[in-house]
């Protein structure tokens, strides 16, 4: 479960200005939280060559990548809210809870097909999966992101699904107090 007390929606200026952010730019997150094995898995070339096509063919010129690695716990979540969009373009995840998090924090998310992604972003209005793992296919998404305009509330999704740790407690709780009583 996500924890709501840690990654909630947080004032994007101020969480650059924590992190020594332009504020002109707009940040597109890429999480590998292991700097010590080579994880080829989570595809930075995939995600280098969206940017590349954000910029060139959509002509979002004030990108800049945002690359988390190793970073203490408390401060996922101002890095999150310094952001625009979480680009998820591994191949192959199980339940990401970085993709989850990015939703409590009100963050969009554009993602390979991986995991329970699928499950993760239906009948979300502002996430969105590639049918396969090509790079112009998410470069296509990631620019519905970046020129959307509307409400973001993905948090909610979170908490509509059951994803925080309250309800995920609570099913954990009732489960093993019904195989307790078997």
């Amino acid at each position: 479960g996500v924890n709501l007390n840690l990654f909630r929606p947080m004032n994007k200026r101020e969480c650059k200005t924590k992190l020594g952010l332009d504020e002109t730019k707009r940040y597109i997150l890429f999480v590998d939280s292991n700097t010590t094995k080579k994880r080829t898995q989570k595809r930075k070339d995939r995600y280098d060559k969206v940017m590349t096509i954000l910029k060139e063919k959509y002509g979002h010129n004030n990108l800049k990548e945002l690359v988390m690695i190793k970073t203490a716990r408390e401060e996922v979540p101002i890095w999150m809210n310094s952001c625009d969009m979480y680009l998820l373009t591994s191949d192959e995840e199980g339940s990401p809870n970085a993709v989850k998090e990015a939703m409590a924090c009100n963050l969009p998310v554009v993602s390979t097909p991986v995991g329970n992604v699928p499950d993760l972003f239906n009948n979300v209005s502002t996430c969105y999966m590639s049918s396969d793992f090509n790079a112009e296919q998410l470069a296509e998404l990631a620019n519905k992101v970046l020129t959307y305009s509307g409400n973001i509330d993905t948090r909610n999704d979170i908490i509509e699904k059951g994803l925080d740790l309250d309800s995920i407690g609570k099913r954990l709780f009732e489960l093993y107090k019904k195989n307790s009583n078997n």
